[in-house]
């Protein structure tokens, strides 16, 4: 009975007021471990901005695949390294595709040549090489004619060039005959310029 007569209002909120002070204080001293938190717990978007700074991440605990693309420097070039085995033999190309080809000198004489059995220039024509067909019909070729410069004794100012006619020059007298003509850049017939050519 004695207890209880000295127990007032202010005694009991006093007490009250002591015991949660005391477990609060309890409460702040308590530590949170790394352990405490479930793994995935704390994202991104529960941390302040630029609140993990360099100083807070454990060195070496860091990836590659942490970062970004782009994000880590490149290392030096590496030295280079052996050389591989040569690699196996290709196979063989399909067979060339023309019925004729060759050099013909200024002069007129062919030299590295198929598909031709003759060349003659006609007389008073400086400009005009008469090429005859061994086996071949003149109405069934193509010919590509090109200015050779080791065959030609001398080149015309301006340059030449040369071309093959469809249409047989008079002059050019034999039935397999083909016409070649060589020219200045004037486009006058010149005797001094040789030619490669191509008959497909």
């Amino acid at each position: 009975m004695a207890a209880r007569r000295h127990l007032s209002f202010a005694n009991v909120t006093a007490s009250i007021a002591l015991f949660v002070a005391l477990g609060g204080t309890s409460y702040a001293a308590a530590k949170v471990r790394s352990r405490d938190i479930v793994n995935g717990a704390v994202t991104s978007s529960k941390l302040a901005g630029n609140s993990v700074t360099g100083a807070k991440v454990r060195n070496g605990s860091l990836a590659a695949a942490d970062f970004a693309a782009g994000q880590l420097p490149a290392g030096p070039q590496g030295a280079a390294g052996p050389q591989g085995p040569a690699g196996a033999a290709g196979a063989a190309g399909a067979p060339g595709t023309a019925r004729g080809y060759g050099v013909i000198r200024s002069d007129g004489t062919p030299v590295r040549f198929k598909g031709i059995a003759n060349v003659y220039r006609p007389v008073g024509n400086p400009g005009i090489f008469c090429l005859t067909l061994d086996g071949l019909d003149p109405a069934t070729v193509v010919v590509t004619a090109t200015v050779d410069w080791s065959s030609s004794t001398a080149l015309p100012a301006g340059g030449a060039f040369a071309y093959w006619s469809s249409t047989k020059s008079p002059n050019c007298s034999q039935p397999r005959d083909i016409t070649i003509y060589t020219l200045n850049a004037s486009h006058q017939q010149v005797g001094t310029v040789g030619f490669s050519f191509v008959i497909q």
